[in-house]
């Protein structure tokens, strides 16, 4: 089992797939790809929860998570740029393939004291 297969099966151990449809695909051994990721409840905060599990998980477990930001249409979704915007405040970056966003896995500070000296 690769290191992005591990991370899928703890990610669907951990996500609340009542809430939220999301396909994710291993791609590579360090890289999952969102193929689809929609709240079944917009604006209730399910989405951003789903979020803060995944970039939790993919920090925790070195995976770069990569997806295609696409907007739903209808009132209760965000714009397509109201989108992307969501995307890099959650750390995602635009990439050079085609309009792809990637999310690298973010290192954990860890604090320690000073050496006596």
């Amino acid at each position: 089992m690769t290191n992005s297969e591990r991370f899928i099966d703890l990610a669907f151990e951990k996500l609340d797939l009542g809430a939220i449809e999301i396909e994710l695909d291993a791609k590579a051994d360090e890289r999952v790809y969102i193929h689809h990721f929609r709240s079944a409840f917009p604006s209730e905060g399910n989405a951003r929860e789903a979020m803060r599990v995944l970039t939790e998980l993919a920090d925790t477990e070195g995976i770069t998570l990569v997806l295609f930001a696409h907007a739903e249409r209808g009132q209760r979704y965000l714009s397509q740029q109201e989108l992307q915007s969501w995307y890099e405040r959650l750390g995602f970056v635009l990439g050079d393939f085609h309009g792809h966003f990637e999310r690298l896995p973010q290192r954990q500070q860890t604090v320690g004291l000073a050496p006596a000296g």
